[in-house]
């Protein structure tokens, strides 16, 4: 059998079709199941379409659904944390109130695209950190899977919808409370502090998970964005490696499939992802934008490893219909193992993506030759 995978001559949906790959078992043919959120869709009416959600997107582009940031918990606060919010110029500013300090966001909105960016992190200062313990000692998750049920109700049989798991703290302070300079100095300065908050995000976290466990989601995933060009690899065997595994030991006692969203360079982490115990890695991006191919990922992390991605998303949005055929014929016939992987772009489907291109990396996916 070509590639080492056990085909079913009888045609799947796309919701058998991906929980049977993500459990290692045979499938009619590879699935293709791209990243696809509102910064994609937004540009939709640009290329002649009208504004889709995420499942009719999937289906315009002959794409097995997999929907992200599902809701499964949702995130509360006691009667002690105030927060509002007031709109500015360029977007809005965030403000969370406490007994012992306050911490203001200061976001950019892009409206054309869908997309913001924080122009002002909230934690600056070691009474910063101080606040930011407290909100997470005094915030909690509740259960909402009713929630989750009508969005997957929403996808039917064409795919499912996935949950999302909270990021390790450290990511979290890269990503959303200090940024990458910022984070470095403080973890230098007040090393002890940033443990006690690192560990009061992590016991929330792992509240979070508990309820996720036993909820209704099949796939949880972690966003982490882990990349070398943000932290090394000594930095996440420090700071995220446990905590991954923690969160993977969780998920994997309500049975749920654990992936870590892992969108940048990650070659020079091979040996920490390899002996991960999440079941694999979402959203693998091959150059100039991450550094690793979907064939290295699997020699790199094994044959047990879930591998999610594949496509360079900007890439994709430039190429020919003609050089897209070859460049995912390409990525195809270099894999050695169809097993456990999902044809996907390594992050979100770049704005304005041509359809043409999407619809024939799913020509491409469904004519492949299975042997």
């Amino acid at each position: 059998m070509a590639n080492n995978v056990q085909t079913y001559k009888i045609t799947m949906t796309g919701k058998e079709r991906i929980l049977a790959t993500l459990h290692g078992q045979p499938v009619d043919r590879l699935c293709w199941s791209p990243l696809v959120d509102r910064y994609f869709i937004r540009s939709l009416p640009l290329l002649g379409f009208p504004a889709l959600n995420v499942p009719d997107t999937c289906r315009l582009i002959k794409a097995d659904v997999m929907e992200r940031h599902c809701p499964v918990v949702d995130l509360k606060d006691d009667s002690s944390i105030k927060r509002h919010s007031r709109s500015t110029a360029l977007g809005r500013v965030d403000i969370i109130e406490t007994p012992v300090g306050t911490l203001t966001t200061e976001i950019i909105d892009h409206k054309a695209t869908g997309r913001d960016h924080i122009h002002k992190f909230p934690v600056e200062t070691l009474d910063d950190i101080k606040t930011f313990t407290y909100i997470n000692e005094h915030s909690f998750f509740e259960r909402n899977y009713q929630a989750y049920d009508e969005w997957s109700q929403r996808i039917g049989n064409d795919g499912i919808a996935t949950a999302e798991g909270s990021a390790t703290p450290l990511q979290v302070f890269l990503m959303d409370v200090c940024g990458l300079q910022k984070t470095i100095y403080l973890l230098m300065d007040y090393e002890k502090e940033m443990k006690e908050c690192f560990q009061a995000i992590h016991n929330q976290s792992v509240q979070g998970f508990k309820l996720m466990a036993e909820g209704p989601a099949d796939v949880i995933i972690s966003y982490e964005n882990t990349s070398s060009t943000v932290i090394s690899p000594e930095y996440y065997q420090k700071y995220c490696a446990e905590f991954l595994d923690e969160y993977a030991d969780i998920c994997h006692s309500g049975d749920k499939i654990y992936l870590t969203h892992m969108c940048g360079k990650l070659s020079v982490f091979t040996q920490q992802l390899r002996n991960g115990r999440q079941d694999g890695i979402d959203s693998v991006c091959p150059p100039t934008t991450g550094d690793i191919w979907a064939d290295e990922a699997r020699l790199g992390w094994g044959n047990d490893k879930i591998i999610v991605g594949g496509i360079e998303p900007p890439k994709l949005a430039q190429m020919s219909v003609a050089e897209t055929e070859k460049y995912v014929t390409n990525i195809l016939d270099r894999m050695l193992i169809f097993k456990k992987f999902i044809l996907s772009t390594g992050d979100a489907t770049a704005f304005g993506t041509p359809i043409e291109n999407l619809l024939t990396v799913a020509k491409v996916v469904k004519n492949y030759p299975w042997k």
